[in-house]
């Protein structure tokens, strides 16, 4: 910890500790700031997960269906198939 040099006044007393319980606020301040952003962080990678699931169910269930369609038709009519929007 870096030494100061402080004046023994009564004035410098009541000045450091006015500047100790600004730092002490704005500790408490950022710490509660942090603890928000944690939060909305992890509220946010719940949705991404939920919404991650429901994406790979919904390729799977694609893929399960593009199996069928393959073994039910021919080469040439499912590459036509595909090729239309």
């Amino acid at each position: 910890m870096a030494s100061t040099q402080v004046n023994p006044t009564r004035m410098e007393l009541t000045r450091l500790k006015k500047k100790r319980l600004t730092a002490i606020r704005g500790h408490k301040l950022l710490k509660d700031k942090r603890d928000e952003l944690m939060r909305q962080y992890l509220e946010l990678v719940r949705e991404n997960m939920e919404v991650r699931l429901r994406v790979e169910a919904g390729i799977l269930s694609a893929n399960k269906n593009f199996v069928i369609a393959k073994a039910g038709m021919s080469e040439a009519a499912l590459n036509t198939a595909l090729m239309a929007p």
